[in-house]
Formats: C-alpha cells, sequence, structure tokens
C-alpha cells in the first residue's frame, strides 16, 4: 500500500526542471517510519512513494497511461454482481484492466479509500480521482503550469514558488467548526481534493468535476424495517470479510461501545488471526470492558495503557500527530502515534469501528463533528444573522486575529450559499444541516485521525463503505431520518438497537456483556417498559461513574497537556503572530483556553505544525 505519495511536474517550458528535489527519507519525522521510498520518473517531473508490502500492487503502468493508488481499492457490490463474483480487493494492474475496458463508468465499479493518480502519457495530463467519501486526502498546489501533489504539506512547501500567504477563510471556518470546509487549507497556495472529485490538470490549466452528492443519499420512500435489518447485518459482515481478506492478521479496534463490539460479531476469522486493542488510562471502562469481552470469548486483547511512557513522550507525540495531520488535528491526539508504533509490529491493517455511531446516531451538538455555531447557521431563519453570531462567539474567545474573521464574512457566506442554502434550497434547514454534517464533520473530523494512522497502518472502516453507507440512507435507522437527539429517548437508541440485533444474530454472547453506558445491548432488546428500565438505570449507573470520574476515566488530556502546550507556545513564529499574536499565550494564562479547549487545542497545533515547518 503507498501510504505517502509525492508528485512534482511542469507543463510549462519556462518551467521545465525547475524542481525542488524530495525525499521522505531524508525529512526527520520519517525516520521511525517502516516502508520503502520509490521514484518514478516522469518526462518533466516525477513520483516519489512511500509504501508497505508490494510497491507493484499500487503501481501500474502500460503503454499509454501510469496509475498509483494511495490508499486501498475494492470492487463494490454491484460491479461485482455483475461479474459473477464477490467483491474483491483490487491491485493498481487490475484496475487499469477495468478503466481499460470501461473508461466511463469505472469510478462506479469501485470503492475503498483511496485518491487514484493517473498521468496519461500521450495527452500530457495529470489526473486526481478521489473516492465518493474520501477521508484519506492528497493536496495539491498548482500555478503558472507547475503542479505538486501531495499526502504531505510540509513537503509541498518545499517548493518556493507556492503561495504560503495565510487563507483568512480558511482560518475562520477552522475558527468556527474547527475544520476547514471544502478544499480549503491554511494556505492560500495549497488546496485539499474534495470527495467524489476528478482534478485534470494539463497545459491547459486546471479543471474539476463532481461525480458524485451527498444528498444522492437522501430517500423519501425507506425500506421496511425487518428486510432493512437482515440487509444491513448481512452487508456488515460482508465487509468486515472483505476489508481483511488481504491480510493473514489485522488489528481489530475493541472498546467499551457498540462499534468495535459489532465488528467482532460478525466477524468470521479463526482467534489467531487477530488482535483486539484499544486504550486508556489504566482501570479505564475503555479497558475493563474489552478485557471482560476478551476473557469470556476468550480471544486476544492488548491494551495500551496511558501512563507514565505515554506522558514521557507526550511532547513528542503531539508533534508527530500535528504533522502527519496536516495540522488537522488537535494537540491530545498523541496516544495514536504512541499506540500504533506498538501495534503495526503485530500488523499493517486495522480494523476499526470508525464513523458507525455517527451515520446511526440522530443529529446533536456534540460539539465535536458539528456545534452550536453550525447550528446558528444552519437552523437560523436568516442565515446570514445566524453566520454572524458564530462569528461573534469566535471573536469572543479571542484566539485568532479578529480582522481575519471580519474579513472572512462575505467569503463565508458565500460559501454557505452556494455550497448549501441554493444548492439544496428544495430541503428543508435539518437535512441541510444534515448533508453539512456528513459532507464536512464527520469526513473531516475523523481524517484527521486516519492521516496520522496511515504512516503505522492501513486503517480499514467497514461502516463508511460506500455500500453500506448507501444501505443505511435507504433504511429507518439512518440518523438522517430521526430529528434531533433530545426529541426521543426511542430515537437516540434506534442505531444501537440495529447494533444488537446483529449481535444477537450472529455472536448472542456479545450482547450479554455490559457496555460502557452502564446496559448491555440485550437490554434493548427487552419488551417496553422493562427495556426502558434496565437501560434507564444502567445510564443513571454509568453518569454516576463518571462524574466521580470528573469526565473522563480514559483520558485526562485538560491535565496532560498543559506543559506541552506551554512548550509550543514558547517556540515564535512570523506566520503564527499574524493570526494569533499573543492571543494563545494570554489564554492558556489566564485559564480561559478552558471555554473552548477543543478549539484551542487545534489552533496551538497548528502553530505547531507552522514552527516546525516554516
Amino acid at each position: 500500500m503507498i501510504f505517502d505519495f509525492y508528485l512534482s511536474c511542469s507543463f510549462n517550458l519556462q518551467n521545465a526542471g525547475s524542481f525542488t528535489s524530495v525525499s521522505f527519507r531524508k525529512e526527520p519525522f520519517y525516520r521511525d517510519i517502516i516502508g520503502n521510498e520509490v521514484r518514478k520518473e516522469l518526462p518533466d517531473g516525477y513520483a516519489l512513494f512511500l509504501h508497505r508490502r508490494k510497491w507493484t500492487d499500487s503501481f501500474a503502468e502500460d503503454s499509454d497511461l501510469m496509475l498509483w493508488i494511495f490508499g486501498f481499492v475494492f470492487t463494490n457490490q454491484s460491479y461485482a454482481a455483475s461479474q459473477g463474483e464477490n467483491p474483491r480487493k483490487l491491485n493498481a494492474q487490475e484496475l487499469l484492466a477495468i478503466r481499460r475496458t470501461h473508461p466511463g463508468y469505472y469510478r462506479d465499479a469501485i470503492k475503498g479509500s483511496y485518491v487514484l493518480i493517473l498521468y496519461d502519457k500521450k495527452e500530457n495530463v495529470i489526473e486526481l480521482v478521489t473516492d465518493r467519501l474520501n477521508v484519506l486526502p492528497l493536496y495539491y498546489a498548482y500555478a503558472d503550469g507547475r503542479l505538486v501533489v501531495s499526502s504531505n504539506t510540509a513537503m509541498i512547501l518545499k517548493n518556493i514558488w507556492v503561495n504560503r500567504e495565510i487563507d483568512p477563510l480558511s482560518m475562520a471556518m477552522q475558527g468556527l467548526f474547527d475544520y476547514m470546509l471544502g478544499e480549503h487549507y491554511f494556505f492560500k497556495g495549497i488546496r485539499r481534493c474534495e470527495n467524489a472529485r476528478i482534478y485534470r490538470f494539463s497545459k491547459e490549466g486546471m479543471s474539476r468535476e463532481a461525480f458524485w452528492d451527498v444528498s444522492e443519499l437522501y430517500h423519501e420512500t425507506l425500506l421496511p424495517k425487518n428486510e432493512s435489518l437482515n440487509l444491513l447485518a448481512e452487508q456488515l459482515k460482508k465487509n468486515v470479510a472483505l476489508y481483511t481478506s488481504d491480510t493473514d492478521k489485522f488489528l481489530l479496534s475493541l472498546t467499551g461501545g457498540f462499534d468495535g463490539r459489532t465488528n467482532l460479531a460478525v466477524l468470521d476469522r479463526p482467534k489467531e488471526d487477530y488482535l483486539c486493542y484499544s486504550y486508556g488510562m489504566p482501570g479505564s471502562k475503555q479497558i475493563r470492558v474489552p478485557q471482560d469481552i476478551a476473557k469470556k470469548l476468550d480471544i486476544h486483547y492488548r491494551p495500551i495503557e496511558l501512563e507514565t511512557e505515554f506522558l514521557d513522550s507526550y511532547y513528542e507525540n503531539s508533534k508527530l500527530a500535528s504533522y502527519f495531520s496536516n495540522g488537522t488535528a488537535p494537540i491530545g491526539f498523541c496516544n495514536i502515534p504512541y499506540a500504533f508504533k506498538k501495534l503495526s509490529a503485530y500488523s499493517d491493517t486495522i480494523i476499526t469501528g470508525l464513523f458507525g455511531s455517527e451515520i446511526l446516531r440522530p443529529i446533536h451538538n456534540n460539539g465535536i463533528q458539528i456545534n452550536d455555531k453550525a447550528f446558528d447557521i444552519f437552523l437560523s431563519d436568516d442565515s446570514s444573522e445566524g453566520l454572524e453570531k458564530a462569528l461573534q462567539k469566535v471573536k469572543r474567545l479571542n484566539l485568532i486575529e479578529s480582522r481575519l474573521l471580519s474579513d472572512s464574512y462575505d467569503g463565508l457566506l458565500a460559501y454557505f450559499n452556494e455550497h448549501y442554502f441554493q444548492k439544496y434550497q428544495k430541503f428543508d434547514s435539518l437535512t441541510r444541516l444534515f448533508f453539512f454534517t456528513i459532507q464536512e464533520g464527520i469526513r473531516k473530523y475523523f481524517s484527521q485521525e486516519i492521516s496520522i494512522e496511515r504512516v503505522f497502518v492501513s486503517t480499514r472502516f467497514p461502516y463508511f463503505d460506500t455500500d453500506l453507507v448507501d444501505l443505511i440512507y435507504k433504511t429507518s435507522w439512518a440518523g438522517m431520518y430521526n430529528g434531533f437527539l433530545g426529541e426521543s429517548k426511542f430515537k437516540r437508541r434506534k442505531g444501537q438497537m440495529l447494533y444488537a440485533h446483529i449481535m444477537k444474530k450472529y455472536k448472542p454472547e456479545l450482547g450479554k456483556i455490559l457496555l460502557d453506558r452502564g446496559y448491555c445491548s440485550n437490554d434493548l432488546l427487552l419488551p417496553f417498559p422493562i427495556n426502558y428500565l434496565k437501560v434507564a438505570f444502567g445510564v443513571y449507573c454509568a453518569k454516576k461513574y463518571m462524574k466521580n470520574a470528573n469526565g473522563n476515566d480514559t483520558f485526562k488530556t485538560e491535565v496532560w497537556s498543559k506543559e506541552p502546550l506551554k512548550q509550543i507556545l514558547e517556540k515564535p513564529n512570523t506566520i503564527s503572530e499574524n493570526v494569533f499574536a499573543n492571543r494563545l499565550e494570554n489564554a492558556l494564562q489566564s485559564h480561559t483556553e478552558k471555554f473552548n479547549f477543543l478549539t484551542f487545542r487545534h489552533l496551538v497545533a497548528i502553530k505547531q505544525l507552522f514552527s516546525t515547518i516554516l
């Protein structure tokens, strides 16, 4: 698998040969990263990539085309059925063959998490194709016929022609949501490849087109409950089998909740083939619950306990998290490099429960994928007033230069009008907010984690598989159709009931084991009002426990990050000063960072990235 990619070329004869020579292996952050570097020459440029296993699985070439797969690709359900076979993993040569046979259709035949990079030798055209729900992005810089494409923005910035000016609109988006929207990135000269896009670069310039839209997930008529239950259970089982089909051993994320446990329920592999893992403080529910599952099911489990060794490496792993996420992950994601440095020795493939609850849960303000400022903008009677209200909240935090926010108002309003309010005007405001959550919130939040993990492991997420996502949104199980979280306690548990049914069907013993929520999944399937009483009592006990644990027994980020935050903020950086001045340092000294600690940690991580690479 290619897990890091860099391409540099020129379509302008005046710029021919003016390339900055780079190498992943010469970068300090890649010193301990396992993988081999390969370089392929282009007529006026080159491509460089890091890979694990056989690099020829991710690269193919014929007389007309070069093809690189950044990530992984499978055939999807409909194409496989048309060929009289089951979905399967594709290597680059097989994908190239499908493209030759179906040049206009091949994108509809595949699924996975990828960006395809194609070089047309005859036409001298570079084409980038992103998957429909892309969370493993590439970035690009294009100006005056010069092009750089990479998974690593620090490498892009080694080219002196790339515009390093801070993009005020991107910083305003970051302040509002803790992630940037669309293709926006911190620097004006760098853009992020969006999902379901085809980008073409040539001597004529660049173009982009979308081949899918999030509104296609919406359906007026839904499948019957029992039929959809069986279809979803079967599809998840197929996905887990498919996503583990190319590896002898793999890692399986197993926490105290539903998502990983349901993956385990549908898994049909010998216990010698996989190792379950979770991380948290010793004695936390995210350690104790998986330990209980492993003991009762007699499977292999390894806890990654966050204690002295973890704390000693907190600052260094924070730098890794900021660097490999391209500045998109907040301070506090250092558990990811810490854990996968250890776990990748077992396997370079992990199966996770990422996205499961997020696409099944009714919409609510969790402050992470979606927050009160998104509610202000999308649910206000007047969107322009809602945006002004949201920006005022960011200004009151006083973490970003207020001029950047004020100057971005018109650009933000134009962005929302074009991409949401006008585009989806036939939908009600709540459905538009759902489209925003799926298109931006869920994808951009989990992309932070997946981008860090890519240098250690290939992250597979059976729930965000397009076959399963398409199916979920044809059923009443999808959170999109269940309104606000606070409206109904039954709707609140609906997605959990789907998990409970799947566990009961495939591995009933899992339904009897307590969840971190204080109840068992089997409790959800009991007749009313017994189910309600058992769940309510479990929730009461879980809340009481968490209160005694000061709100979190897994991570103590507010305590752990205190000294590393100070260390980061002590390092001066001219670009950072133009964006933040002394606001971040003042917030930490006055203890006002706690008013929005997540946003604060994001902005400090951005400053850390700037200080590291500029």
